[in-house]
């Protein structure tokens, strides 16, 4: 804008000497011409700023990786000159942000990791035709894209660093569960045990008052638990790709007709949430869900908040591990 009043001041004085020596009809339309078009566009531009509107459009899902086509359609803008944006960008998982310049109404943000983008238009002006003057945009839109994990092949193997093995039977040995079917146990009564769980046979036999538990039905059902409670240094890159191990693993279980669970910590409430996942469309929905928190550090986890029993194996996917 100040190069462009530098240019502007210049052809004035040159206009102006023209006419001085001169002193012809044309170089006096010129230099009236040269006065009066300039100050009647900066007040039509500035009239019309007080008016303007944005709409920012995004698409509503892309894959990681892939560049975002971005558009910005502005009401009541048809007399400025030209308009320069300044959008922040958000992303909800990773927690980074990152500011993005153009002066063009239809152009591409690159984001590098999977997530929930949050773009605002935080900061724009409009300025005349010639570029002399610019004024500040109220309007701030606001969009978001889901930005999904990218598919790819992720090789993994149950190991005890990522894996808790519960029970191959089909009722747990080790933890009691509310299967009437099946006796887990039969002990002495304690205080606060129901009363519909006393064997009375044996207890007449005993004379003691013995309790019969239940037994707990562990089924084939893999629990991939995504740690979203993560340590405070944690990168970006290492959140980001702590959702595409989790992902793809979803996916081969998918590929596999493993039953599956998706289980993670919600870092705002601090409530653990799961959901079962039986195709693809099931997954996705999932994961909208999950990249719509913040990953950061809590004052608990998923693995601790989440119930273990019932699960033949639970995949801890956590940022950092070596096999992201």
């Amino acid at each position: 804008m100040a190069k462009n009043r530098i240019v502007y001041i210049i052809w004035l004085l040159a206009v102006g000497v023209l006419h001085i020596f001169g002193n012809q009809y044309s170089t006096r339309v010129i230099l009236y011409a040269s006065i009066f078009i300039p100050a009647m566009m900066i007040f039509l531009t500035w009239n019309t700023s007080r008016r303007m509107d944005f709409r920012l459009n995004l698409p509503k899902t892309r894959q990681q990786g892939e560049k975002i086509d971005t558009s910005i359609h502005i009401k009541a803008g048809w007399l400025a000159g030209h308009t320069k944006y300044q959008l922040l960008c958000e992303n909800l998982f990773t927690g980074e942000s990152w500011q993005e310049t153009s002066a063009e109404r239809e152009f591409y943000i690159h984001p590098k990791h999977c997530g929930i983008l949050r773009v605002t238009v935080s900061h724009s002006r409009v300025f005349d035709i010639f570029g002399l003057f610019g004024w500040k945009i109220k309007s701030q839109p606001q969009d978001s894209v889901l930005m999904m994990p990218k598919q790819a092949p992720t090789p993994f193997e149950i190991s005890p660093e990522t894996t808790l093995t519960l029970d191959s039977e089909e009722y747990s040995m080790t933890h009691p569960g509310n299967d009437p079917s099946e006796t887990f146990a039969i002990r002495e009564y304690a205080p606060g045990d129901p009363l519909k769980s006393i064997h009375w046979k044996l207890s007449n036999k005993t004379d003691k008052l013995l309790v019969r538990e239940l037994g707990l039905p562990v089924t084939q059902n893999i629990l991939v638990l995504v740690e979203t409670s993560i340590p405070e240094e944690t990168s970006p890159d290492h959140i980001s790709k702590m959702a595409g191990v989790a992902y793809n693993m979803c996916h081969q279980l998918i590929e596999s007709e493993t039953p599956q669970t998706l289980g993670w910590l919600d870092t705002t409430s601090l409530e653990y949430k799961s959901q079962e996942i039986t195709n693809i469309t099931e997954l996705d929905e999932a994961f909208a869900e999950l990249l719509a928190n913040t990953a950061k550090a809590c004052t608990t986890t998923a693995t601790k908040s989440c119930d273990k029993h019932g699960y033949s194996q639970i995949l801890v996917v956590r940022a950092g591990d070596e096999f992201i």
